[in-house]
């Protein structure tokens, strides 16, 4: 805060004498508490001063108490922290102890600070801590924590003022009476199984005072760390900073005294950003928002962290950081606060098994002793990390007992074998569990409910997900199955059919059961048994149930479905199918029955279902008793109605049926009972049949008169077959039908008139052209290329027994030749683009080929395929006839050949001029011409610039990127079609004489290889252009001499000689050579920078190369 008190004149009189009050000051912040939890934390808290009406600016008033608010622990919520601080304007000494009250009323006496810390200044203050865990967790209340806390019995130092003689008062102390305070606060944290996802809470505790002077800044900064943010996390920061003045900071918002001060910044930085809000202004943050002298602030930070982060600087300070004591702020610079506890709750990067995604089901919810249930646990990771090594436990309750083999984790076995025992009991690990993509899993287990369980009960299952990346295991929600007592269904009732319809049941026939199990209940009823034995009559095919799971063993003729649920209501209940066969009659001997006893013998058979531990019989409701079994007779005197009871034909010639053709007709009567059978027999022949024969005489027999009749004996269980032949008249017509139907008569049993009917046949009689062949000859593999000359040829045979009349071939050309040539006497017409020949008649086994020539365009694309297909038509034929190609194994399908046509780029490249000096301007010419059949596509051309002798390149319609030349986007180049294109650019100014510049680009297109350039001043084919340099080294020399001790050169003197090569040409200066003959008169010779003497000569071989732009002479 700011102390005012007179005039700017006189401010400075009143300060006291010793340190600077400003100062940064008091225990630093540190980590105090730090929790990891599915949860959060809350602060609250309250002033224990009060002002008066005289005036509001000073705390004059010490409450006996106050009491603030929790509100947001949710219900499920539990303490798992809660602590305590006070502080406060020392009044001689520190009150290390206060009366606390929690929610439920308990009031706790003389709670001791477990530590506390003092600031001198201002007449000095204090601030204690004491950890209430234990006090609070037990006290929930009403509530569950929520509810109004008290602290109070705290002694602290008031601003005491004094009458200023003027009818109004003044502060005693005015340096000290308006920094007074003293105020509470409680942090709650809590763990909540409802909370979405985990959180780090980190309790940073210190007792900092901040204040700029004109030798120090107010600012202090610490960090907090050990978190990881996750993306889309949410943080929040809180605070207990006192003394805070509302009149000061920035803006300003002085109204006492009269100077405003535009430097008195008091804030708090979150990673570098000032927070603020709409009663926090950024500048003067610390302002007594909850009381006088109070604030308890929270600011939402999520945006104020980078996803990953695990660390975050918190800055805290007074003033503008600028501090000169030679030229200090008039208006002091800052302005006194005090920093407690710093509270954040921040988000943890982490897996998450608490979210909907993750439930514990039960199904049904409710369910009868015996009765079994569906348990099934959908997991999801809904957090933002991975989960690892993630395991599940699930102990049943009493009363409910694992069904052995029924594990599943989505849709898998994953524990091979009927294993007896629970595997969740000790825990199901499932490795990785990711939170993303594929991040949920199912497992469903199938449990009993016990007998002897009672009604009523609730049995209460939950689950527990560990993972090696969580802290603790996350429970799942409880699944509840409530125990009901047992359900009586209704009569169970178990009907027979026999499935030809005839109302007997003879030995080799099928037989269908229905059992019909109703529940007149308004609840389903689960875990039901079906069970059903048949009798070694019957041979067991198929049982079917919906839903249920199926055990039945055909071969044992058992019948075993469970877990069969019943739905309810009057129009519920469930039905069984059995599907059975009747043994034939050595199956029924075999089984025990007495051949003499098969007719009426009587099945029977009775279905049992088991329900809530008790067992019911089925009753056959067709008869008067209650649970009897259900019955039918078998009948087996005389049986010729089976499907061995048949007839055929043939035609002896194979082929088509073609009139005079000789037919076979064979009658099968098969008599499937235990007596002997005379059966009567009468097949009256179609019209179209001429004549009858009978291959194997009977004396009972006759076929005479277009019919067949007379007597046939079957033995029992025998067969006999009557064989005769016809034949088809002369004057049958193409297209009609045969069918000889034959009906048969039992003596014994007038009821057996069974028909029997041979198959349906067609009499040919026509002309026939579906043999008609196309082909083209090409180069063999059906494949042309553009200008090709194409033949094609077409036979039309008629495989027919009548002539083929009027005959006429037509073929619709699907594709624009270049040139359509008949032969064969055919005419093309160019407007519809058809060629037709009239082919007069064509009698039976003869055949007319044609043919004609067609010239593929120059031009045509590639792939492109021509489908050819001709029609041949006649007089007697009511559709016309496709061609067929025979390189095919399709039937009827066109003649087809596939054209393949390519791009072929050419590209020449010039160069002008051919030899070049260096500056001159060079000029590259590419021409791409596509001399091919196709277009070229996506058409692209590269250059390789030799920049190293080339500057300022220009690549006209294209770009220069890292040294190449490039077109990339030139389009389509049609055939016979050519692209320019140019390149400029400079010599640069030194280049070696002799220097041959090469270079050579590549077109390339779509579906070709690439092709390179070639220079056509060359004979050399796809070779690079080149352009020689020509240049000129030159170069001038000087030499000087310097006597080392100055004045006159006299005997005895040091010269020194210095010589200097520059090269003045365009070109650089290679394999140099110095060369300096010495007078005799010098002597002692020292040579430097490499030199060698020899023979009175000095020789400096020099490397070089030098050029002519270099900055400075060569000197040796």
């Amino acid at each position: 805060m700011r102390l005012w008190a007179a005039p700017l004149a006189a401010l400075f009189l009143l300060w006291p004498a010793g340190p600077s009050l400003a100062r940064v000051e008091g225990d630093a912040h540190q980590l105090y508490q730090q929790f990891r939890v599915f949860g959060d934390a809350l602060s609250t808290g309250n002033t224990l001063m009060q002002s008066s009406v005289a005036d509001p600016r000073v705390n004059s008033f010490l409450l006996p108490q106050s009491g603030a608010d929790v509100r947001d622990v949710p219900f499920d919520g539990e303490v798992v922290g809660a602590f305590l601080f006070w502080s406060g304007s020392l009044a001689g000494r520190v009150d290390r102890q206060v009366d606390f009250t929690v929610a439920d009323g308990t009031t706790f006496r003389n709670v001791q600070a477990e530590r506390c810390a003092t600031v001198n200044g201002l007449g000095g203050f204090f601030y204690c801590r004491a950890d209430v865990t234990n006090q609070v967790a037990a006290h929930p209340g009403a509530r569950q924590y929520n509810g109004r806390y008290t602290v109070g019995q705290l002694e602290a130092d008031i601003g005491r003022l004094v009458p200023d003689g003027m009818g109004g008062v003044v502060c005693e102390d005015p340096q000290t009476c308006q920094a007074k305070y003293a105020a509470w606060s409680l942090v709650l944290v809590y763990e909540s199984p409802s909370a979405r996802g985990l959180r780090d809470v980190f309790l940073y505790d210190g007792f900092r005072n901040y204040d700029e002077d004109a030798r120090s800044p107010g600012i202090d900064q610490f960090q907090i760390q050990g978190f990881d943010f996750p993306a889309d996390g949410e943080a929040s920061l809180a605070y207990f900073a006192l003394e805070g003045d509302l009149f000061l900071g920035v803006p300003p918002q002085d109204n006492d005294p009269l100077f405003a001060c535009d430097t008195c910044f008091d804030f708090l930085e979150f990673n570098g950003v000032r927070l603020q809000d709409g009663v926090n202004p950024a500048g003067n943050l610390f302002n007594s928002t909850t009381a006088l002298g109070v604030d308890l602030e929270g600011f939402r930070v999520s945006d104020l962290i980078q996803v990953g982060a695990q660390r975050a600087t918190i800055r805290v300070g007074s003033g503008d950081g600028v501090v000169d004591p030679r030229n200090p702020d008039p208006a002091g610079g800052g302005e006194s606060f005090f920093l407690g506890y710093v509270l954040l709750n921040v988000d943890r990067n982490a897996p998450d098994f608490r979210r909907d995604g993750t439930i514990l089901s039960v199904v049904p919810d409710e369910g009868a002793p015996l009765e079994r249930v569906v348990i099934t646990l959908q997991l999801e990771n809904e957090g933002t990390l991975d989960a690892q090594q993630v395991a599940v436990r699930l102990s049943l309750p009493d009363g409910l007992t694992y069904l052995p083999g029924s594990l599943r984790v989505d849709g898998q076995d994953p524990v091979p074998g009927e294993e007896v025992v629970n595997p969740l009991e000790a825990g199901l690990e499932l490795g990785r569990v990711p939170f993303q993509g594929d991040n949920d899993r199912t497992i469903t287990f199938r449990a009993t409910i016990d007998a002897d369980t009672r009604p009523g009960q609730r049995l209460v299952s939950q689950a527990f997900i560990s993972a090696a990346n969580l802290d603790e295991p996350t429970p799942t929600n409880e699944a509840v199955l409530v125990v009901l007592g047992g359900l009586e269904l209704g009569q169970i009732t178990k009907r027979v059919s026999d499935t030809d319809g005839d109302g007997r049941y003879s030995p080799g026939e099928l037989v269908r059961y229905e059992i019909s199990i109703p529940n007149p209940n308004n609840r389903d009823v689960a875990g039901v048994t079906f069970r059903d034995t048949l009798p070694p009559a019957l041979e067991l095919l198929q049982a079917v149930a919906p839903g249920g799971d199926n055990r039945s063993q055909p071969a044992q003729n058992r019948v075993d479905i469970r877990e069969l649920i019943i739905p309810a209501g009057p129009n519920g209940g469930l039905t069984v199918t059995i599907l059975a066969r009747i043994k034939d009659t050595a199956g029924l001997v075999a089984a025990g029955i007495p051949a003499g006893s098969i007719n009426g013998f009587p099945v029977d058979n009775q279905a049992e279902v088991v329900a809530a531990g008790r067992t019911l019989r089925s009753d056959d409701p067709t008869t008067a008793g209650v649970g009897d079994a259900t019955r039918f007779r078998l009948s087996a005197a005389v049986d010729i109605t089976g499907p061995n009871t048949r007839k055929t034909v043939e035609d002896l010639n194979g082929g088509f049926v073609e009139p005079g053709d000789t037919l076979r007709f064979t009658i099968q009567v098969a008599n499937t009972g235990t007596a002997p059978a005379e059966v009567f027999v009468s097949d009256p022949l179609p019209a179209l049949l001429e004549g009858c024969q009978l291959e194997s005489p009977q004396p009972d027999l006759v076929c005479a008169g277009g019919r067949l009749q007379g007597l046939v004996s079957v033995a029992a269980g025998g067969r006999e077959q009557i064989v005769f032949t016809t034949q088809v008249a002369a004057g049958a017509q193409n297209g009609q039908v045969i069918q000889n139907v034959a009906r048969l008569r039992a003596s014994a049993d007038p009821n057996q008139q069974p028909e029997v009917s041979s198959a349906a046949v067609r009499v040919f009689a026509s002309p026939s052209l579906t043999q008609t062949t196309k082909i083209v000859l090409d180069r063999g593999d059906g494949v042309a290329v553009p200008g090709d000359r194409l033949v094609y040829r077409i036979r039309v045979p008629n495989t027919g027994n009548r002539p083929a009349t009027g005959v006429v071939l037509t073929d619709a050309l699907p594709f624009d030749f270049a040139q359509v040539i008949p032969a064969n006497g055919g005419v093309f017409d160019a407007g519809t683009n058809t060629l037709t020949w009239a082919l007069g008649d064509i009698p039976p086994g003869g055949e007319v080929e044609v043919g004609f020539e067609a010239v593929l365009p120059p031009m045509v694309a590639d792939g492109t395929r021509i489908a050819n297909q001709a029609f041949v038509r006649s007089a007697e034929l009511g559709m016309p006839v496709p061609s067929d190609d025979p390189g095919t194994a399709q039937a009827d399908d066109p003649t087809t050949l596939v054209v393949r046509s390519q791009a072929r780029l050419q590209v020449r490249k010039t160069v002008e001029p051919r030899e070049g000096r260096p500056g001159d301007a060079v000029t590259w010419r590419i021409t791409v011409t596509n001399d091919g059949n196709d277009r070229a596509r996506a058409l692209q051309v590269s250059d390789p610039i030799p920049t190293d002798a080339v500057e300022d390149v220009v690549v006209e319609g294209g770009a220069l990127v890292d040294g190449v030349a490039r077109w990339d986007v030139l389009g389509e180049l049609a055939v016979g079609a050519e692209r320019a294109l140019v390149v400029r650019g400079r010599l640069r100014a030194i280049l070696r004489d002799g220097l041959v510049v090469s270079n050579q680009a590549t077109a390339s297109a779509q579906g070709i290889e690439p092709r390179l350039s070639d220079d056509p001043a060359t004979a050399e084919p796809e070779d690079p252009t080149r352009l020689v340099v020509r240049s000129e080294a030159t170069f001038t020399v000087t030499k000087a001499v310097v006597d080392l001790n100055g004045g006159q050169v006299q005997p005895g003197d040091r010269l020194r000689y210095e010589l200097s090569l520059r090269a003045t040409g365009t070109s650089p200066l290679t394999a140099l050579v110095f060369e300096d003959p010495l007078p005799p008169e010098l002597v002692d010779v020292a040579v430097e920078d490499g030199g060698r003497l020899l023979n009175g000569r000095i020789t400096w071989a020099v490397v070089g190369p030098v050029r002519p732009d270099d900055g400075a002479p060569l000197t040796v």
